[in-house]
């Protein structure tokens, strides 16, 4: 776990609205974090925006 914060809010993109998760993953152990931030669409498609 990386005790950073979780932010979770809708956008919309077209005329979708997307739940969007954004947050950070541990890179490696000297504790770097990379951003991670995914969109869900209402059939529950993941969609990547930073890995």
């Amino acid at each position: 776990m990386t005790l950073k914060t979780v932010v979770i809010d809708y956008v919309v993109e077209g005329d979708k609205t997307l739940l969007r998760v954004s947050t950070f993953y541990p890179d490696n152990e000297y504790d770097t974090n990379k951003p991670y931030i995914f969109t869900l669409d209402p059939g529950h498609t993941v969609s990547y925006i930073s890995w």
